[in-house]
C-alpha cells in the first residue's frame, strides 16, 4: 500500500531492532525526541517497538530536569552486556541514555517565546503569560552535553547523536494566546508565521554547532476535518491529495454557530504545510552553510575536528495524509493518531536512512 513508507530509491532496510539499538548505543547521545504529546507518543512507541523485540530500556528521570526523559539500558541485563559488545562500546554506554524524550511543543524557552512575541506584536499582559504545555527551557544545552564525548571515548563512540524534533500545532491562534489580537485572521496568521520564522532561527543557531549530531526535522502531519468518515486509507498519495483540500473550509461547514465557527479556525491548520516549507528552506540552507564552512580554508583544524550540526528535512506529510482513518480519536481529533501504526512508519523511515548512511561508509 501507499501509505507505508517506501524510498525514492532501492528496496527499505528490513526493520532490524537490535541493529537499530546497535547504532544508538554507537553515538553518544543515541537518539533524542523533541517536541509536543505527538512526539511523546512516538517516542513511547518506539520504546514498545524495541520491548516486542525482547529489548527493554529503563525510565531514568532527573528531579531537575522534569520534562526530559531518558531511558538506558540497565548494566546488572545480561542482554545489556551482549549489546554493549554487538556494538563495540565500553561498558560505561550504560550511564549514557538510549533514547530521550524532550518536552516542549514551542521548541523555544519561554523567555524566548516572549522575546518573539514582543518583536512581532504581544498582548499587553504577555510577560505573565504561561505556557499551556511542559516546557524543557534551554533543552538545547543538555543536547550539546550528552552529545559531547571525553577525548578517551572518541574512539567508542563513532556514529552521530540522532535528534528528531517537531513543533506543529501549538503554533497556532488557539494557542499562542500570547499575540495580539489584529481583527484580520490574515493577518494574525501571518505574525505567527513570522513568530514561526524567528522560532526557526534561534532555535537553529542553537543546534547548528554542536558537533557529531545529525538533525531530523520531522514534519508536521495534516489534520483530517472529516477523519470520522473513513475507515481505510487512501490507495495513493493523488487520491489524498484530491479529497483532503480545502482543510479550512471542511473545519468550518460543522460548526453549529459562528462563535463555535470562529474558534475552529483558530486551530490554524491550514499553516501545518506553511510551517514545514519554513523549515525546509531553513534545513537545505544550514546544510549549504554547513557544506561552505567544512571547505573554508580558514576553519581552524581543532574546529573542524569538532565540525557541525548535520540538518535532515523528514517528509512525513504525503504518507500522513493518506491516513484519515488512523487518527486517535475521530470525529473529536483529528490531529493526533492512534499508535502504533503511522509512528512504526516514521521508525523504518528513520532506520533506512541510518543503514543507508552507513552502509555509505562501509
Amino acid at each position: 500500500m501507499n501509505w507505508v513508507w517506501a524510498p525514492d530509491a532501492g528496496m527499505l532496510k528490513e526493520w532490524n531492532a537490535e541493529v537499530f539499538i546497535v547504532r544508538l548505543l554507537r553515538s553518544p547521545g543515541g537518539l533524542i525526541i523533541v517536541g509536543d504529546e505527538m512526539s511523546d507518543q512516538y517516542s513511547s512507541s518506539i520504546i514498545v517497538l524495541l520491548r516486542r523485540a525482547g529489548i527493554v530500556l529503563e525510565l531514568q528521570d532527573e528531579e531537575e530536569r522534569p520534562h526530559i526523559h531518558s531511558y538506558f539500558l540497565n548494566a546488572e541485563d545480561a542482554q545489556a552486556g551482549s549489546l554493549i559488545e554487538l556494538a563495540g562500546v565500553t561498558a560505561s554506554r550504560t550511564e549514557r541514555p538510549v533514547i530521550t524524550l524532550i518536552e516542549n511543543a514551542f521548541l523555544v524557552s519561554l523567555d524566548e517565546l516572549k522575546g518573539i512575541a514582543k518583536r512581532v506584536g504581544a498582548t499587553s499582559n504577555y510577560p505573565s503569560w504561561e505556557s499551556p504545555f511542559p516546557q524543557a527551557d534551554k533543552w538545547p544545552t543538555w543536547v550539546d552535553a550528552v552529545s559531547t564525548m571525553k577525548k578517551s571515548e572518541a574512539s567508542s563512540y563513532a556514529e552521530d547523536t540522532i535528534l528528531v524534533m517537531n513543533a506543529g500545532s501549538a503554533w497556532s491562534r488557539e494557542l499562542m494566546t500570547l499575540l495580539k489580537p489584529r481583527g484580520r485572521p490574515i493577518d494574525e496568521q501571518h505574525r505567527i508565521t513570522e513568530a514561526y520564522r524567528q522560532m526557526v532561527r534561534t532555535i537553529s543557531s542553537q543546534l547548528t554547532d554542536i558537533g557529531q549530531l545529525t538533525i531530523f526535522y520531522r514534519s508536521t502531519t495534516p489534520a483530517h476535518p472529516t477523519c470520522g468518515a473513513r475507515a481505510t486509507p487512501y490507495q495513493n498519495d493523488k487520491l489524498a491529495e484530491l479529497y483532503e483540500d480545502n482543510v479550512v473550509w471542511k473545519l468550518s461547514k460543522s460548526a453549529k454557530s459562528q462563535a463555535e465557527k470562529e474558534l475552529r479556525l483558530r486551530k490554524d491548520w491550514d499553516l501545518f504545510g506553511v510551517h514545514n516549507d519554513v523549515w525546509r528552506g531553513a534545513i537545505v540552507r544550514l546544510e549549504q552553510e554547513r557544506v561552505a564552512w567544512l571547505a573554508s580554508p580558514n576553519i581552524p583544524e581543532i574546529k573542524r575536528r569538532k565540525g557541525k550540526a548535520k540538518w535532515i528535512y523528514l517528509d512525513v506529510w504525503n504518507q500522513a495524509l493518506q491516513r484519515p482513518d488512523a487518527h486517535y480519536g475521530p470525529p473529536g481529533d483529528c490531529v493526533n493518531w492512534c499508535p502504533p501504526a503511522i509512528f512504526n512508519q516514521w521508525t523504518m523511515h528513520l532506520h533506512h536512512y541510518l543503514q543507508q548512511e552507513l552502509e555509505k561508509r562501509s
